[in-house]
């Protein structure tokens, strides 16, 4: 018969406290969890004195969804104020056009405004300024400027989301809210001078209340492309270009999964120049 042998003692064994032995524990995080843990709205004000520190972090939350993703950046000669005198030169419909039918823009009165407007020309100032050592477009002022807005909201460290009123009563005010999903853009494509950039965005307009309580009208979303090309077209005595030539054509969608095809086309011609006079001018 086998003797019994009994266990030997086990020595004590100081296990490493963690957070499930150890709720109380105060454990210090990381840096960069506490940047994915924070809002990034909320970052600038705790780091508003910290110098390297800040341009660091606001790096990293670039990366992190919600927070913002990087704009498009143009070259240095593109800062500052510019007039734009623009041409539309095509409106063109697809087969695809059947599908948002009932969209304000696709309707038989909107699209022969549209076609009325070939040939003429309208003015309005643009602006790029230098944000975080880039150079950016004030979306906020050219938005306005373009659309003739009463108000548009935008942040940009936070560039992907336009929201744009027309209207003071409420009953009278229109809303158009962009969301911007895709970005892409080329310096330089073709030489020194030329300047590519593409952005889609998911787009709602909402009509005024007046125009809500008819049967007819109703919230409409849709997609659309932006595609814009840029060219020096003169430079001043100092070799720095005072005018620019600049193609874009806007890609309207259906609201379907990407890669439906474009229901609409519109092709516009600019023409920028440096403004002759003071920049005050131009100030919203």
């Amino acid at each position: 018969m086998a003797a019994f042998v009994a266990p030997a003692t086990l020595p004590s064994v100081k296990r490493r406290p963690t957070a499930s032995n150890a709720p109380f524990m105060r454990i210090r995080p990381s840096r960069r969890d506490v940047l994915r843990s924070v809002p990034a709205a909320v970052i600038p004000l705790l780091l508003a004195d910290s110098g390297d520190i800040q341009a660091e972090l606001s790096a990293l939350a670039s990366h992190i969804p919600g927070a913002g993703m990087p704009d498009v950046y143009y070259p240095p000669f593109f800062q500052g104020d510019w007039l734009v005198t623009r041409e539309l030169y095509a409106v063109e419909m697809s087969d695809g056009a059947v599908e948002i039918a009932a969209h304000s823009m696709l309707s038989g009165r909107a699209i022969d405004a549209l076609r009325n407007r070939i040939g003429l020309r309208e003015t309005f100032p643009v602006r790029f300024v230098s944000h975080r050592d880039h150079i950016i477009a004030d979306r906020l002022f050219n938005t306005r400027a373009e659309l003739g807005a009463d108000q548009v909201l935008w942040d940009a460290d936070n560039p992907n989301i336009i929201s744009v009123t027309w209207g003071r009563a409420p009953a009278k005010k229109r809303i158009r809210e962009c969301k911007l999903t895709k970005r892409s853009f080329v310096d330089a494509p073709q030489g020194y001078g030329t300047f590519v950039s593409s952005e889609y965005a998911r787009v709602v307009d909402v009509p005024s209340e007046d125009a809500l309580m008819s049967v007819s009208k109703a919230p409409s979303v849709y997609g659309r492309r932006r595609l814009v090309r840029y060219k020096v077209s003169s430079v001043s005595d100092s070799m720095q270009p005072d005018a620019l030539d600049r193609i874009v054509v806007d890609y309207i969608y259906p609201p379907s999964p990407p890669g439906a095809k474009y229901s609409m086309l519109l092709k516009y011609r600019d023409f920028l120049n440096r403004p002759t006079d003071s920049r005050s001018r131009f100030s919203p």
